[in-house]
C-alpha cells in the first residue's frame, strides 16, 4: 500500500497533470496540434518548468528536504518564485492571445499559489489536494458541469497523502476545498 499511496502522491505533483489538462485547453480553441503544443509548452515554461527547476536545484544542494517541500518552512521562498513565474506567464500569454483557459489558469495560479503562501505561512495545507482540485475545477468550467466525475480523481490523492503520513485530514479537505473554491470564481469572472 505504501508503494502505491507514493505512486499516486509522485503522479499528483501537478506536473504530469498540467501537461494533460494544459494540451486539452489548448486543443479546445486550436484546430492545430503544433500549434497546442507549443501554446501548452509555453504555458509548462511558466507554470511547472521553471518553479520545479528551481525547487530542483536547491534539493540537488541539500537546501530542502524533499522535491515535494514536505516541510511547511521551506515552501515560502518557492511559492514567491512561482507566483512571480506564473503573472510573468499569465503577461505573456495575454499578450500574445493565447488560448484563454490557458492566460486564465496562469492567472489562477497566482491567485492560488498567493493564498497557499499566506497560509503555509502559519499552517501546512496540502498543495497536492489543492493542485488536483484546482485542476479537477478548471476543467470542469472550461468543459462543462458534465465532465464533474472528474473531482474523483482528489479521491486517491486524498487518500494517498494520508497514508504517507504527510498531512491530516484537515489540511486535506482544506486544500482540495481552498483550491475549488479560488478556480472557480477565477474562472467564473475571467474566462470568456
Amino acid at each position: 500500500m505504501h508503494k502505491l499511496a507514493r505512486t499516486i502522491s509522485y503522479l499528483s505533483d501537478g506536473s504530469l497533470i498540467s501537461v494533460i489538462v494544459f494540451y486539452l485547453f489548448a486543443r479546445k480553441y486550436e484546430h492545430s496540434v503544433t500549434v497546442s503544443i507549443f501554446w501548452t509548452l509555453l504555458t509548462l515554461v511558466f507554470s511547472t518548468f521553471i518553479p520545479f527547476g528551481v525547487v530542483f536545484y536547491f534539493w540537488k544542494k541539500g537546501e530542502v528536504s524533499s522535491l515535494h517541500l514536505d516541510r511547511r518552512e521551506e515552501r515560502w521562498r518557492f511559492f514567491v518564485i512561482s507566483i512571480i513565474s506564473a503573472f510573468t506567464g499569465f503577461l505573456i500569454l495575454d499578450k500574445l492571445k493565447a488560448p484563454p483557459p490557458l492566460t486564465v489558469s496562469m492567472l489562477n495560479y497566482v491567485f492560488l499559489a498567493t493564498v497557499m503562501m499566506l497560509i503555509t505561512l502559519f499552517w501546512k495545507i496540502s498543495l497536492h489536494a489543492s493542485t488536483v482540485s484546482a485542476f479537477a475545477m478548471a476543467v470542469i468550467m472550461v468543459f462543462g458541469v458534465q465532465f464533474s466525475w472528474i473531482y474523483l480523481f482528489v479521491l486517491p490523492v486524498l487518500w494517498a497523502r494520508y497514508a504517507l503520513r504527510k498531512h491530516t485530514v484537515s489540511q486535506l479537505v482544506a486544500g482540495t476545498f481552498v483550491a475549488g473554491v479560488i478556480t472557480f470564481f477565477t474562472f467564473s469572472q475571467f474566462l470568456k
